[in-house]
């Protein structure tokens, strides 16, 4: 009786761990299961040090488990930290993506051609809240989604709004040869360890001149920084509207937006431009 009883409470103890994992994640590559194409879907987890608890994971319309795909990981800002993952869906790409009445010219390539990953940020002390800093959480969330879906994985893109755009500039110079192309928005660039790895990867990077959040002078010293070590100079753009000049062509772009504000980034992601030259970028 007693032997029976351990086997019950074992076998009770290990339904229950099964429950609890479906629900909430792991960092042991989660299936992801009965995810419906073109609807942004709230994946929870858990990863690395608990300081991201999922994240938004949209497959395209036309979605075939058969084809693959590249994957585009978006960043959240400040205001993004906290609550649940779905508290991502308020600005940026999520917002575009959760929103299809507005559509804009090429906002097909956006919603056909990704899949896009939007991991979330649990509240904490601002220095530990940084994307930056998430470089094994990062791994973990890029191998689950790669686990789970075909990923071309010479076309991860990384982009990101203001803390965002802090941690793309920060993660892209830590996790060498992981990204194909990365889109720095009005970020603070102290996260970046080694300009060294930002050398060869094609940068788009984006800020407000009168910037009263993040001071527009941040990307202009990143900007001169790579082009100093690499003899190059940045396309400079001062419209969002790059059809007028052989943006596709160029390696790296700086786009700056005439602006007393923080948002720049609504001028890049609801152009058709920026997915056309991110999906042309190989790693």
């Amino acid at each position: 009786m007693t032997l029976v009883f351990k086997n019950q409470l074992f076998n009770c103890f290990a339904v229950l761990i099964f429950i609890l994992s479906f629900q909430f994640g792991s960092s042991q590559n989660q299936t992801l299961k009965g995810i419906k194409e073109g609807v942004v879907t709230e994946i929870r987890g858990s990863y690395n040090d608990g300081s991201m608890d999922g994240y938004l994971l949209y497959l395209p319309r036309t979605f075939d488990a058969k084809k693959e795909y590249p994957v585009l990981i978006f960043l959240q800002g400040g205001l993004g930290v906290g609550g649940t993952p779905m508290q991502v869906i308020s600005w940026g790409i999520p917002k575009i993506l959760n929103d299809p009445s507005v559509p804009f010219k090429g906002d097909h390539l956006l919603r056909d051609s990704f899949i896009v990953v939007s991991p979330h940020m649990i509240e904490g002390p601002f220095r530990e809240r940084q994307w930056f800093l998430q470089e094994k959480g990062m791994k973990e969330i890029i191998a689950e989604v790669s686990s789970n879906f075909k990923v071309d994985s010479d076309r991860i893109y990384l982009t990101g709004l203001s803390r965002g755009g802090a941690g793309t500039w920060g993660l892209a110079s830590r996790l060498k040869d992981t990204f194909a192309a990365i889109v720095p928005i009005c970020g603070v660039i102290n996260g970046i360890t080694t300009y060294d790895n930002l050398n060869n990867i094609p940068i788009w990077v984006a800020h407000n001149t009168d910037d009263g959040i993040v001071d527009y002078s941040e990307s202009v010293k990143a900007v001169s920084k790579i082009e100093e070590n690499n003899m190059v100079k940045f396309l400079r753009l001062d419209t969002p509207d790059a059809s007028k000049f052989k943006y596709k062509e160029a390696k790296r772009i700086f786009s700056t937006f005439d602006q007393d504000n923080h948002d720049a980034w609504s001028a890049m992601y609801e152009r058709e431009e920026v997915y056309v030259w991110l999906l042309s970028k190989r790693r």
